[in-house]
């Protein structure tokens, strides 16, 4: 498996044509929409159904969370859309502009394309197991939280595993005495 590439923005393959377009999970919070991109053989809207969804070179999908839209200064123009074609409100919109509280003013851990989000137990999502932290977030219904996990698969001062990446989820615990608050 392919690991993530060192930099954050890639350019589409050359060539690429389709379609951007809003989606959100079945019974997922608001803030977990994101914009994808269909790639289809024409321009004709009645090919999109038989145009496959854009993947990273991990083979994840590209998606544009709408965290990352309503809070990143490049985003403007997917916002104007997003509102005047009434496929988010305003009010969503400002919430998930909020959602990161004071983490959406520093660029290093600003939400992007390669960013996880995940709103559901047994969710899963790509880590870089030799990676020294990994970062998940979690969707609420008025917010986002940051998870970030340290040296999961390193111990203090080893040289990185041989490890590549690795899909994982989260599961819930079943012991008494761990509660979970809820977003």
């Amino acid at each position: 498996m392919a690991s993530t590439p060192p930099y954050r923005h890639q350019p589409f393959p050359e060539g690429t044509q389709g379609f951007f377009y809003w989606y959100i999970d079945t019974g997922a919070p608001l803030l977990a929409g994101q914009v994808r991109f269909r790639v289809t053989d024409s321009e004709d809207p009645a090919s999109f159904s038989a145009g496959k969804d854009l993947c990273l070179p991990t083979g994840e999908l590209w998606t544009l969370p709408l965290i990352a839209i309503a809070s990143g200064e490049r985003y403007t123009l997917f916002r104007g859309i997003l509102l005047s074609e009434r496929l988010v409100t305003k009010d969503v919109m400002d919430k998930a502009a909020g959602a990161t509280g004071n983490l959406s003013t520093r660029n290093d851990i600003r939400p992007n394309v390669h960013s996880h989000f995940i709103w559901q137990f047994r969710q899963p999502f790509r880590i870089k197991l030799h990676a020294r932290h990994t970062r998940v977030w979690v969707t609420g219904a008025s917010k986002v939280v940051l998870l970030v996990f340290h040296s999961l698969f390193r111990s203090r001062g080893s040289k990185p595993p041989p490890y590549e990446g690795a899909y994982c989820r989260t599961a819930r615990l079943m012991l008494a005495h761990y509660t979970l608050a809820r977003m």
